[in-house]
């Protein structure tokens, strides 16, 4: 539901353009498209769950990267409310998406292994294993803990809920596969704006001359 709402708003936006440029030059038509496309995908993808675990999307802006136990790398992706989960060696594996609200979230470890996200915008705690799949429900803050400036969960923070998060270590944000230059819409909802911006203005003077 929550993705056909994004998909007919993006539509719209589409048919809305070219109604109002239809003569404009194709580059134009297509860095409006693709722009567009980036900034609402940011918001719509969450809505499609798991069944998009196995694609990988740009780790870049936004982005921090923990350690775990058995050697694996955790990205967090803020604008896209996603965890992706690389090998040892660098390879992406597999992602799900939090509940973030599109919010800032943090990521973090528990002393057994698991995964936390810490929600600022939903002032909720969420765990998962190492495939996505939460565990227990999510636990409400009683006050906000989740800093904008932080950049993994402080356990501190966190003393009287029984989950045992402990401190995770900040590694660098794994490279990916070259195919993610493929999302660059993706890589940040800002730099999608931009694309669309830049076509919609060029199309607009183009309409002017």
């Amino acid at each position: 539901m929550g993705f056909s709402v994004f998909a007919l708003i993006w539509a719209g936006c589409i048919w809305s353009f070219f109604k109002n440029h239809s003569n404009a030059h194709l580059a134009f038509k297509i860095l409006f498209i693709v722009g567009t496309s980036g900034f609402f995908g940011a918001f719509a993808l969450p809505t499609m769950g798991n069944s998009i675990a196995w694609l990988e999307f740009p780790a870049v802006f936004g982005t921090k990267t923990i350690l775990a136990n058995d050697g694996r790398r955790y990205a967090a992706i803020n604008h896209l409310q996603r965890i992706q989960r690389y090998s040892p060696t660098g390879a992406f594996e597999r992602g799900w998406f939090v509940d973030s609200a599109g919010g800032i979230f943090l990521i973090g470890l528990t002393a057994d292994g698991n995964i936390a996200a810490a929600s600022a915008r939903k002032d909720h705690l969420e765990v998962f294993n190492h495939d996505g799949a939460q565990i227990g429900e999510s636990i409400i803050f009683d006050d906000r803990r989740v800093s904008y400036f932080s950049s993994t969960i402080d356990p501190s923070e966190f003393q009287n809920i029984n989950l045992g998060l402990v401190k995770a270590k900040v590694v660098d944000n794994p490279v990916g596969s070259p195919l993610i230059i493929l999302l660059l819409p993706l890589w940040h909802p800002f730099l999608s704006m931009l694309i669309a911006a830049f076509g919609g203005v060029g199309a607009h003077f183009q309409k002017s001359t």
